[in-house]
């Protein structure tokens, strides 16, 4: 059961992360999973972005990236949506060697 002051304090601190979470399980003496409970429940939860702890690149990810090195127009190559993954990542190291030789 957590007191109001408690509450007020959760809610100050929106958005509650794990990492805000960990800070408060000690602050409170309870356990981490008991405040992102709390944080669920008052709807201040904001769960980490599985994309963005993955450090493998989506091909969109390299598409846009190999049209910025070449400087066209978003959307252009959109044709390599197909593509391998590993393809598109061996088109854009080479493309970096070369912008690393010129």
């Amino acid at each position: 059961m957590y007191t109001k002051k408690q509450t007020a304090k959760l809610l100050a601190a929106a958005p509650i992360t794990r990492d805000v979470a960990d800070t408060f399980a000690s602050e409170f003496g309870v356990s981490v999973r008991s405040v992102i409970s709390k944080a669920v429940m008052l709807k201040i939860y904001q769960k980490a972005d599985t994309r963005a702890l993955s450090a493998k690149p989506t091909r969109a990810d390299l598409i846009q990236d190999i049209e910025e090195r070449l400087r066209l127009p978003h959307g252009e190559l959109s044709g390599l949506r197909n593509a391998s993954a590993h393809g598109l990542s061996l088109l854009l190291t080479s493309i970096l060697e070369l912008e690393e030789l010129s």
